[in-house]
C-alpha cells in the first residue's frame, strides 16, 4: 500500500508566510541563531544573512581590519616623521585630516569584506576558496604593517 496524497500540491499546503525573513540584526550580531549555511546550491546564487558565521573566516576578516587600522596609524606616524603617502586617492583624504583618511581607509577595508561575508556561499562549492581570499588580504596587510615597522625602526636609527 502505497502513501496517499490529497489533490493540493505541496505548496499548496504551505502557509504562505516566509519564516526566513525574520532574522533580526540582534540575532545576527550576537550569533544566537542556527543557521551558519544555505541548503540548496540554488540558493547560493543569491545573497542569505545568516544568524552565524564561520568562527575561522569571521576572525580573519577582524584580523584584516586590525591590520587596516594598523596601517593608516603607523602611515600617520610615518608620515609625522617626514614619510610622504605616494597613493594619490589616500593622499587626498590626509589632505582633509587624519580623521578623514582613518575612516576612508576603514570604510574601503570594512565594506568589501562585509560584501565577503554575504557571498561567501556562493564560493562554496569551491574547496578552499571561502579562506583563500581573506589569507590572501589578511597576508598582504600584514605585509605591508611589517614594512611599515621595518621604515620606522630605519626613520629611529
Amino acid at each position: 500500500m502505497g502513501l496517499q496524497y490529497d489533490n493540493h500540491s505541496l505548496s499548496d499546503r504551505r502557509s504562505g508566510k516566509e519564516r526566513r525573513v525574520r532574522h533580526s540584526l540582534h540575532r545576527q550580531l550576537l550569533g544566537t541563531g542556527q543557521r551558519t549555511g544555505v541548503r540548496r546550491s540554488a540558493d547560493r546564487r543569491q545573497l542569505h544573512p545568516l544568524d552565524r558565521y564561520d568562527t575561522s573566516l569571521f576572525g580573519l576578516l577582524m584580523l584584516i581590519l586590525v591590520l587596516s587600522l594598523a596601517d593608516a596609524f603607523l602611515t600617520l606616524e610615518l608620515l609625522r616623521r617626514g614619510a610622504v603617502e605616494v597613493n594619490p586617492v589616500m593622499a587626498y583624504y590626509l589632505r582633509l585630516g587624519p580623521q578623514a583618511f582613518v575612516t576612508v581607509k576603514y570604510l574601503l577595508t570594512a565594506l568589501p569584506l562585509i560584501l565577503l561575508l554575504f557571498l561567501k556561499d556562493r564560493f562554496a562549492d569551491r574547496p578552499g576558496f571561502r579562506h583563500l581570499l581573506p589569507c590572501t588580504v589578511a597576508a598582504s596587510f600584514g605585509t605591508v604593517v611589517l614594512w611599515e615597522l621595518y621604515l620606522l625602526l630605519q626613520f629611529s636609527a
